[in-house]
């Protein structure tokens, strides 16, 4: 009777099992796929050379007077990492180098997000884009051509007005040892302020031409994230803007990483970093005074 009951229940189990799924039939047209980019785990014996793609600036944002140009980089990852030591690493890593019109100078972003350029008057521009190894070196660049529209004013006004975002008040009772922040998969039911702390210039670097300013924000995480609805996002989110001496438009940095900034001319500079929230709205600034020494190649 065990073995009948038992033969009984294994006999109706087959009728409950789905039939097993056919597989898929190979297709012969994988010309609508894009290949598969390389495992970046995986170093590679050899590698096509990088390449940059760069794209217009997006109609929408301009006609606001906002510049949002998107880049892709082929063959080559887009990372904070630098330095001669990084040039063996596989597969390829790298940077690139942002100039808007004739400015002189340019700046480094590793972050791999859409430049983003807040402030250019209305009128004809071109930034050049250049894809950059862990040493600075340009390997390919781009240069983008186009109008900014007349657009209204940002109601913000000038980000060196003080006015616009006092400086916080001092806490006397800091010490050596931060607190931890916030861990961010836990929604807060209430934030203190933000707060963005910036560091002087690196000297060695510096003394050699490249301004390197390391940042931390308070009570805010940067990400590139935007738009009204991110406001509600908990704990906060938000980005940086960054102004070079007098250049009356600025820039938007969402990498969290140091700015670097090269081909200044020897003298005295400012840097003017605003902390802002997802609709690029100014909660705090800071400014930044330094001067560059004279160094190879000024």
């Amino acid at each position: 009777m065990v073995a009948s009951g038992f033969f009984a229940i294994s006999c109706a189990a087959p009728s409950q099992v789905p039939a097993p799924h056919p597989a898929p039939a190979t297709s012969s047209s994988t010309s609508d796929q894009p290949p598969w980019p390389p495992a970046p785990v995986v170093p590679l014996d050899s590698q096509p050379p990088a390449h940059l793609v760069v794209d217009e600036p997006i109609p929408s944002e301009l006609s606001g007077g906002r510049v949002v140009i998107r880049y892709r980089a082929d063959n080559l990852k887009i990372v904070p990492v630098f330095g001669p030591n990084s040039l063996d690493v596989s597969p390829r890593i790298g940077h690139i180098h942002v100039q808007v019109d004739d400015s002189g100078w340019h700046w480094a972003d590793a972050s791999g997000e859409p430049l983003i350029i807040n402030g250019l008057p209305a009128g004809p521009h071109k930034v050049w884009i250049g894809l950059a190894d862990p040493t600075h070196r340009i390997i390919e660049s781009k240069t983008v051509s186009f109008v900014v529209p007349p657009h209204a004013t940002s109601p913000a006004g000038s980000p060196h007005d003080p006015a616009q975002h006092p400086a916080p008040a001092a806490n006397s009772s800091a010490t050596d040892q931060q607190p931890w922040l916030p861990a961010p998969v836990v929604p807060l039911e209430s934030q203190p302020p933000a707060h963005i702390v910036v560091d002087k210039p690196l000297p060695d670097q510096l003394a050699k031409g490249l301004v390197v300013i390391r940042y931390r924000p308070v009570n805010l995480r940067i990400v590139p994230v935007f738009g009204p609805n991110a406001l509600d996002v908990s704990p906060r989110i938000g980005h940086i803007h960054v102004q070079v001496d007098d250049s009356a438009w600025r820039w938007v940095d969402a990498g969290g990483e140091p700015l670097i900034i090269q081909d200044l001319s020897p003298g005295p500079h400012e840097v003017w970093i605003g902390l802002a929230d997802p609709t690029h709205r100014i909660i705090e600034s800071t400014t930044i005074d330094f001067v560059v020494p004279p160094h190879d190649g000024h």
